[in-house]
């Protein structure tokens, strides 16, 4: 059912070509090595090998730390001989495999499968997940997606979060290894899953409010993760530099405070109102994005030009 989903909502999008992000990261991949170092700079927009005009900023110049990500597009890329459809498939497998691990974190918290079912059915339909099996460059979204949900699926199996006996030593030791994996892989696919320990501890206040005093030792082991990251990210980029528009609007920059509220409406509607939102970089994206979002261009633009007036 989700694989059915996806594939009628997002199956066209093989034929979408490169856009934006991807041109450039493309021909930066075709560069690398495979070494960590050429993975960092394949991530990083406008750099002088390869500066191009995107995001409506004369020098575009991002750099981002998502080493595992690249890795596995250039591993991507390299299978399928560098061609554009073959990426926009795996960019399908990757949502489907999003889709199947939300429904599977859906029935071991619910306990019926057709519950599960339909969890992860609508996880692929929500407008606000259209995009990222359409464009290329957001698989990194789709990895960290993945590795976040099987975190969440070993972390709950060791935390007891739909059991009351509980599995094994050994098994408990596999999970909770697994999860303390997979937390590491989804901050090597994207930075903002290094809120993941904050699910974790959501997870355990709500199911396991009684063992929360014991957990005490995992969420240590999880902020030394998200530390080690944070330093090898140091090491790599220096310094973290707030971005500029259309990414972020700086507290010290006119019209900060609007801009918050401005997204907090976005996205509280994209995500409780099933209503397709661009909360950013205006009117220019949308109209340049058109072609990747046609199972709900009309709506997503419309909407999105009403907000941006």
């Amino acid at each position: 059912m989700v694989a059915l989903t996806v594939l009628v909502l997002q199956g066209s999008s093989v034929r979408y070509g490169l856009v934006l992000d991807d041109v450039n990261h493309r021909a930066q991949l075709r560069a690398a090595d495979g070494s960590l170092t050429s993975l960092v700079e394949a991530a990083h927009l406008g750099g002088p090998r390869y500066r191009v005009r995107m995001w409506w900023q004369e020098q575009a110049d991002l750099h981002f730390f998502r080493p595992l990500a690249f890795g596995l597009m250039w591993l991507q890329y390299r299978l399928v001989d560098w061609r554009a459809d073959g990426m926009h498939g795996f960019s399908l497998g990757w949502a489907i495999l999003c889709g199947c691990l939300v429904g599977q974190l859906a029935w071991r918290l619910v306990g019926s499968h057709g519950w599960g079912v339909l969890a992860g059915a609508a996880f692929t339909a929500h407008p606000g997940n259209f995009l990222t099996a359409r464009w290329i460059a957001c698989q990194n979204e789709l990895m960290a997606t993945a590795f976040s949900l099987a975190g969440l699926l070993a972390y709950g199996s060791w935390s007891g979060w739909w059991s009351t006996g509980g599995p094994s030593r050994f098994r408990r030791g596999a999970a909770i290894t697994a999860a303390c994996l997979a937390y590491a892989g989804a901050l090597g696919c994207r930075e903002s899953a290094v809120v993941w320990p904050g699910l974790a501890v959501i997870g355990d206040l709500a199911l396991r409010p009684d063992r929360l005093r014991r957990r005490w030792p995992a969420y240590a082991v999880l902020g030394l993760i998200a530390a080690g990251y944070m330093l090898v990210r140091h090491h790599f980029l220096g310094p973290l530099v707030m971005p500029g528009l259309p990414y972020a609007h700086g507290p010290g920059e006119p019209g900060f405070a609007r801009f918050v509220a401005a997204k907090m409406v976005y996205y509280l509607l994209g995500l409780w109102a099933y209503v397709p939102i661009v909360g950013f970089s205006g009117q220019e994206q949308v109209l340049s994005l058109i072609h990747i979002s046609e199972p709900t261009r009309l709506l997503s633009i419309s909407y999105a030009v009403f907000c941006l007036k």
